[in-house]
């Protein structure tokens, strides 16, 4: 038999036929399905991938508080069972203060976050589980790049406490006296580095601080990219900033700062070595802008901000 004049799409579906009812059908029912129907079908579809989101992010929960707990009870030999003492502490909430008259709602948000800091920490360790490794083995993170360079500053020299886990200590460079603030490590804590500026800034009377820290990249730049600027640089939600701008300007002292460009990931994480490799420039640029911004005889006050986990002094 000689099949090659037979056409299957126009046996079975009409293809060269328009008045075929069942192709009109074929082409019509999805036009119409959609018209009526298109945005149920998206908000399904939507749905479903929150959902799977949602599912990976308990998933990361559950994770990181399985590894937390057995970490205590195991690696810090506590005998006493601990599980829900932590679940307290996970399901911890801060309700912050009301903020329609903005006057004084700075000091209250200062208050409330010294009293209460550990919901904020624990709710982005639970949603990024990759920061526990680092944070069991006392490994520096990537936030920890500005502790990191003053913590190779302050070496050699003698080491006091301003604040609550907070130290200072005294160095020269080139003519120049240079207060060095820090967290103090190895152990993970951001210090009080407001509270800590204040007392130093009343005492040494500086001519200008530089301030290092991390900051977060924007897409497309490479991490571990340092960039200076002129500005107070220092995360969270301002109350620490505010504090030390508002002393810049009771005393008329410039604030410089070095930043090391990273993501949320990277600044929580282990170090990355593109970053860790960048120590001694960041140090060559803070010293370049102590030098192009005072002379002999002044006095700089350089703060490495961020979290010291793993990094001495």
């Amino acid at each position: 038999m000689d099949f090659s004049d037979l056409d299957i799409l126009d046996e079975f579906f009409g293809m060269g036929d328009d008045s075929n009812p069942f192709m009109m059908l074929i082409w019509i029912l999805p036009i119409i399905l959609f018209v009526f129907y298109g945005q149920r079908i998206q908000l399904i579809i939507t749905s479903g991938d929150i959902k799977k989101k949602l599912g990976q992010l308990e998933q990361f929960r559950n994770d990181s508080r399985s590894e937390l707990i057995e970490y205590i009870k195991k690696d810090l030999a506590v005998k006493d069972d601990v599980t829900q003492k932590l679940d307290r502490i996970f399901d911890y909430f801060t309700i912050m203060p009301i903020d329609i008259d903005p006057n004084g709602i700075i000091p209250k948000i200062h208050r409330l976050i010294r009293s209460r800091v550990l919901p904020f920490i624990m709710e982005q360790a639970e949603a990024l589980k990759d920061a526990i490794p680092a944070f069991k083995l006392g490994q520096p993170i990537g936030d920890g790049i500005g502790p990191l360079v003053v913590g190779e500053m302050m070496l050699d020299t003698k080491k006091q406490k301003v604040e609550f886990e907070t130290v200072y200590s005294e160095s020269k460079f080139e003519g120049r006296k240079l207060i060095l603030l820090k967290a103090e490590g190895p152990f993970a804590t951001v210090g009080r580095p407001a509270e800590a500026t204040e007392f130093l800034v009343e005492k040494y009377k500086p001519d200008i601080v530089v301030m290092v820290d991390a900051a977060l990249k924007l897409e497309g730049e490479d991490s571990g990219t340092v960039s200076q600027g002129f500005g107070a640089a220092i995360g969270g939600i301002g109350t620490d900033r505010f504090k030390i701008e508002e002393l810049a300007t009771k005393f008329d002292i410039p604030i410089f700062s070095v930043v090391i460009k990273q993501s949320v990931k990277e600044a929580i994480t282990l170090m990355k070595k593109e970053i860790a490799n960048q120590t001694e420039n960041i140090k060559s640029q803070v010293h370049e802008m102590i030098t192009d911004n005072t002379a002999n005889g002044q006095t700089v006050l350089v703060i490495g901000v961020g979290n010291t986990l793993g990094v001495s002094q």
